[in-house]
């Protein structure tokens, strides 16, 4: 740009009288009409004064669009979290440079979430600019590449995987000894079940939504069995009922359901559609990690979820994170 502005300067010299044009032709109108506004002020030959201002105005506007592409993107995450992964795998994808921040072992990073008004994980952020992991889109936003879309399966494919996934977590767990389900994930504070317990909570919480008109609030996949209530019977007994709820749902009401009107969720701009997509590949990633789990305690799973459950849903590569606390 700077290079066209003092292409059009020896322009001038050549033809006074095609100068402006030049100047409208390389410059925002908007920066265009400042600067001649400014060339009259300042009594000054109009032609000349513009397209010397409006080079200078341009080289600013450079040098603050440099600035805000040189402020180093964040990542910040924790161990187990889905979204988390994704997201870097995203930007790693991407070929984007990003510092790796987990909230477990960071010790500030908690504050720095609450300064942009957010109290969970995954954040991406630049200077001031920053969005909610889970959108992709919004995180090509933040990290300025390009967001080619995505191709999503259809509404009952979809629930026909989450029931499949949801079906496969009760039947994972039931498999690890009553002994051992409160042994923790690594670094990661939450049990094998509590983890199992989320995967049930994922579809309980889009229950909520569509049949009790429930805003997606942030924290409640967080949600955990209350003190007394962890036990592997109680867990399995909580997944029977939500998808007791959900065949319930799915034919009263989900087979006509509008998924292309907007979903009302804490972690930004989505319709149902692609709620109802996360939903399913959200819980089917933590279904992964069960099969993990049992893997780690020399147990064979029994039956779990292949290619005919996963593919096509946006799930992250890895299932669990590489990185880890140091």
């Amino acid at each position: 740009m700077v290079a066209s502005a003092k292409a059009a300067i020896r322009y001038f010299k050549v033809s006074s009288f095609i100068a402006p044009f030049v100047a409208l032709a390389v410059f925002p109108p908007a920066a265009h009409d400042t600067c001649c506004a400014a060339s009259v002020a300042a009594k000054r030959p109009r032609r000349l004064y513009c397209v010397t201002k409006c080079a200078q105005h341009m080289n600013r506007e450079e040098t603050v669009t440099a600035s805000v592409a040189r402020e180093p993107i964040k990542a910040y995450w924790q161990p187990g979290c889905t979204s988390c992964l994704r997201m870097k795998e995203f930007l790693t994808r991407h070929g984007v440079p990003f510092q790796s921040i987990n909230v477990l072992a960071d010790p500030g990073a908690f504050a720095a979430l609450a300064e942009l008004g957010v109290r969970s994980v995954p954040i991406v952020q630049r200077g001031s600019d920053w969005a909610n992991g889970q959108v992709l889109r919004d995180v090509a936003r933040v990290a300025g590449i390009p967001w080619g879309g995505a191709q999503m399966l259809p509404a009952p494919q979809l629930y026909r995987r989450l029931v499949a996934i949801q079906e496969a977590a009760a039947r994972l767990f039931a498999q690890i000894p009553d002994a051992r389900t409160r042994e923790q994930l690594p670094n990661r504070p939450r049990s094998y079940a509590e983890l199992t317990y989320h995967i049930f909570n994922i579809a309980d919480a889009w229950l909520e939504h569509e049949v009790k008109g429930q805003r997606l609030e942030e924290g409640a996949y967080n949600r955990i069995p209350a003190a007394g209530e962890d036990d592997k019977a109680q867990v399995l007994a909580y997944g029977q009922k939500v998808m007791g709820d959900l065949q319930a749902w799915w034919e009263t009401s989900g087979k006509t359901a509008d998924y292309a009107r907007q979903a009302d969720v804490y972690y930004g701009e989505v319709n149902l559609h692609e709620y109802l997509e996360r939903t399913t590949w959200h819980s089917g990633q933590h279904v992964r990690q069960l099969v993990m789990v049992l893997g780690m305690l020399g147990i064979t799973p029994d039956n779990p979820p292949g290619p005919e459950v996963f593919d096509g849903l946006p799930m992250p590569e890895k299932v669990w994170d590489a990185e880890r606390i140091t």
